[in-house]
């Protein structure tokens, strides 16, 4: 697929591209409305740019993300036999935003243009993305194609900066910004020798492994524990009650965290054991009870068909 960013200083007229979407049959992508229609005040800074929000892309700006994979998804062709056009507008943008934005468009795209208006009249904007799709190329259309690589040892991206947090003395970045899937989820953790950040705990239905990118430290678990160093792999299937926590060395540890789900909107339920708390997540839920709570479904399904009120102690109350 063929991309053209349009990168605009201010609202969008799209009067300037109407002609063209319609002869060389362009598919539009309005970044401008889309931000305003899934983050809202949140997907803006505080100069007035679409920006990123920040934190864990899951839970901050997923309904974007899901948007746009869906988008690009109808209009790509894998197996590239017939020839897409696609225009994308993107008002003025922080670096994060700009960065989903290319990277997003650049896994769609055989080739990804940015044109950068600026003070720029109606005319040589349309001669030069005119020209870009004849030709594949503009004097003032600059190569936005980026690689689906990025290097967990260097500094970190704008993007990447944005998807970070500092907790406990230890960092955590999200990457699901820039591995462009719905299913897929990674972080990278820096944790410290004094980090308690990292907590004993299972997952009902999220399969889970870790890779010991540096240094070294101990894998603890409810039946022992057991050193690890770089370049070990850590498995914990979903479903196996198998809990984990890794505790980092004197030098700290660095270690890339991936989850893998079935479907975006699964529920999956986490046991913390030595918290004795249950966290269930998933669309709608988002929600704590202590482990103590817990009765057997058993005695629910004996009174199914009487009426009654579960106390918080677990006894009911026949109404």
């Amino acid at each position: 697929m063929q991309s053209l960013v349009l990168c605009t200083e201010g609202t969008c007229t799209l009067d300037i591209t109407d002609n063209i979407l319609d002869k060389y049959h362009v598919e539009l992508i309005r970044f401008d409305l889309a931000w305003e229609l899934f983050l809202g005040q949140s997907g803006r800074n505080e100069t007035g740019e679409l920006d990123i929000p920040a934190g864990n892309p899951r839970t901050k700006w997923f309904g974007l993300h899901q948007w746009l994979r869906s988008t690009l998804g109808l209009h790509v062709d894998i197996l590239h036999t017939e020839p897409k056009r696609l225009l994308a507008v993107l008002p003025p943008s922080s670096l994060a935003a700009y960065e989903y934005v290319t990277r997003t468009l650049s896994m769609y795209s055989t080739s990804l243009g940015v044109l950068h208006t600026g003070k720029m009249n109606g005319r040589d904007i349309q001669c030069a993305i005119t020209c870009f799709y004849e030709q594949g190329s503009h004097a003032v259309v600059t190569d936005g194609w980026v690689p689906p690589v990025i290097n967990l040892h260097e500094k970190p991206t704008p993007l990447l900066t944005k998807t970070s947090k500092v907790q406990d003395g230890s960092t955590f970045t999200w990457l699901g910004g820039v591995l462009g899937s719905d299913r897929l989820f990674a972080q990278v953790y820096h944790l410290t020798s004094e980090s308690g950040a990292n907590r004993l705990h299972s997952h009902s239905h999220v399969d889970e492994m870790f890779v010991i990118l540096d240094g070294e430290g101990t894998l603890i678990t409810e039946s022992g524990s057991s050193p690890v160093k770089k370049g070990d792999l850590i498995a914990k299937p979903a479903g196996s009650g198998l809990s984990t926590r890794l505790l980092p060395g004197p030098s700290g540890m660095q270690v890339l965290d991936i989850e893998v789900w079935a479907h975006s909107e699964q529920a999956d339920v986490v046991s913390y054991p030595q918290h004795g708390e249950l966290f269930v997540r998933g669309r709608s839920l988002h929600h704590v009870t202590a482990l103590d709570n817990l009765l057997s479904a058993d005695d629910m399904m004996k009174r199914y068909t009487q009426l009654y009120r579960r106390n918080r102690d677990g006894t009911v109350t026949s109404d």
